[in-house]
């Protein structure tokens, strides 16, 4: 499977007998980031590669056994703008990266995530203008 990059929104082709889940568009983009799993306390770093309004994927070389639903407090810098949130690993590939769901603990994170999606969906639709 190969996600195609339209504006700078990820389009993903369905798997055939599949079941394509995500609800929000992916945008494209590039955030160092760090994630701390508080058991076993385990810190890693990686590079958010894309973000939606419900989730992101964190790419890290880390080779981590993690069961689907783990917690991960996410910190990340993006648009000179830093973000803090928690997530659950909904997908895992070891020493690659990991699809993340966020689980947000109140409404400031979640409109903070929102508005930045906001952005990306703005300056979209102003290049394709």
């Amino acid at each position: 499977m190969h996600a195609l990059s339209i504006n700078g929104e990820i389009i993903i082709p369905p798997i055939p007998g599949g079941n394509e889940r995500r609800r929000h568009p992916r945008h494209l983009c590039e955030a160092s980031a760090v994630a701390t799993i508080l058991r076993p306390e385990l810190l890693f770093r990686g590079t958010i590669r894309n973000i939606s309004e419900m989730g992101c994927y964190f790419e890290t070389p880390v080779r981590l056994s993690l069961e689907p639903a783990t917690v991960v407090d996410l910190r990340f810098r993006l648009s000179d703008h830093r973000y803090s949130t928690r997530a659950l690993v909904r997908n895992l590939v070891p020493g690659r990266g990991m699809g993340l769901e966020f689980a947000f603990a109140g409404g400031k994170e979640q409109e903070s995530i929102k508005s930045l999606v906001r952005a990306f969906d703005a300056a979209r639709l102003a290049k394709s203008l």
